[in-house]
């Protein structure tokens, strides 16, 4: 059975709108309200997020970890540091190994692999990358892959990072002018944003650097095994919709899975909007609704990304509390 982490609107009287719920069991993973948990990303059973909570007046942001298999487990801080004012963000996970970024503006990125005491007393390990600033993160097997913050945020490139060879350092996957974001990585591929258009473009390349697709989309993406699914359009363009791509056949064309106009919920037709692929939201773009939402900002996290994420693209996971919209009462 597939486990799924999302925030969902409260069914039972013990389910509280912020909590993370796996689908299928009825039992909260993070059930703390007085902590701001959002970003959760799942691998087999293990499921991590961030937390925000204050200590001694201070906010710490940190790692948390639960093992959904055990019904008795405790959610689990992996690197607590409470004496430091440090902050951790951007938590992914593939197997055993949790990956997570530690800093403000200049970030370092910090690993560690579950078992062998690992929650409990987990070794922290961190990546040496001289004259890089990485941001965004993305991992499959021992693959590290993430955003590089050139000189700002709009200036990014896109570097690999190999745990099983860390003699070579992080290797660029591209340097190439403007901004270049939004990496997610799998067994056989590595992709990303290409922003320094007027429009953005999709770029997926082997990791074996024998062939690369580039296609014009949404920052909003997914990547999982030889599949890329995408959004494209806008509201009364004749290609919005959501799209897939075989990336396993050099010639295969994308095909629509959705047609994004075909349907808008009730409460939302006098303002449609387009939904963020995996049921976000933009707040910079016209919309058409995807799915009837009765609370707003419901955002779903670890849908199956094999990078460690979550399957709706440029917040890599990111979930966010819930909020009653007058007239929508459960």
């Amino acid at each position: 059975m597939v486990s799924i982490v999302f925030l969902m609107a409260p069914a039972i009287a013990s389910v509280s709108p912020g909590d993370l719920y796996v689908f299928g069991a009825d039992s909260a993973v993070a059930p703390d309200t007085n902590v701001e948990q959002n970003s959760a990303a799942m691998s087999g059973n293990n499921v991590v997020w961030m937390g925000y909570f204050n200590y001694n007046g201070a906010r710490k942001d940190r790692v948390f970890y639960k093992d959904i298999s055990d019904p008795e487990s405790q959610a689990q801080m992996l690197a607590p540091r409470l004496d430091s004012n440090t902050q951790q963000s951007n938590a992914v996970i593939s197997g055993d190994l949790v990956v997570w970024l530690e800093g403000g503006m200049d970030k370092e990125i910090h690993y560690t692999y579950l078992g062998a005491g690992c929650p409990g007393a987990c070794p922290d390990n961190t990546i040496s990358l001289p004259g890089l600033n990485p941001w965004k993160l993305a991992v499959r097997g021992q693959k590290i892959v993430f955003q590089n913050e050139r000189t700002s945020t709009k200036h990014a490139d896109i570097y690999l990072y190999d745990l099983d060879t860390p003699g070579l350092g992080a290797q660029p996957v591209t340097t190439a002018p403007g901004n270049q974001a939004n990496p997610h990585i799998s067994d056989s591929w590595v992709s990303w944003a290409d922003l320094s258009g007027a429009e953005p473009l999709i770029h997926a390349r082997r990791l074996d650097g024998s062939g690369e697709r580039v296609m014009d989309g949404h920052n909003d993406y997914a990547l999982g095994g030889d599949t890329l699914v995408f959004t494209r359009g806008y509201l009364g363009q004749p290609d919005v919709g959501v799209w897939l791509l075989d990336l396993g056949d050099p010639a295969s064309e994308p095909v629509r899975l959705s047609d994004m106009e075909a349907y808008t919920p009730p409460h939302r037709r006098r303002f449609p909007r387009q939904g963020r692929l995996g049921l976000g939201h933009s707040q910079n773009r016209p919309q058409t609704g995807l799915c009837p939402r009765p609370y707003h900002r419901r955002v779903p996290a670890g849908l199956g990304g094999e990078s460690g994420t979550g399957l709706h693209g440029r917040h890599l996971g990111r979930t966010h509390r819930l909020e009653r919209r007058p007239g929508h009462e459960a």
